[in-house]
């Protein structure tokens, strides 16, 4: 597991901890089975889609609008995964 300096969550509402729990969920998905490693690897590049620094890249920092973010961002690297696998 990663080491953090400071807060790993802010306070939110419950739809939002709804939105961040979806979000975790839909992310991990594309590591878990895959070690450390993938995972790093995916939060340093979810970090540059989002265009925030990879230290503050943590679901529980997150608002709504960003979750939704990191939801169709992994949706459309699963698609694009099963795709590449075709050809």
């Amino acid at each position: 597991m990663a080491c953090w300096d400071g807060p790993t969550s802010l306070p939110a509402d419950a739809p939002t901890r709804g939105m961040r729990h979806k979000a975790h969920s839909v992310f991990d998905a594309l590591w878990k089975g895959r070690g450390k490693g993938k995972r790093d690897i995916l939060y340093r590049r979810l970090a540059k889609e989002l265009g925030i620094d990879s230290k503050a890249c943590h679901m529980g920092m997150f608002d709504s609008a960003t979750c939704k973010r990191v939801i169709k961002i992994a949706h459309g690297w699963c698609h694009a995964s099963r795709h590449s696998k075709r050809a």
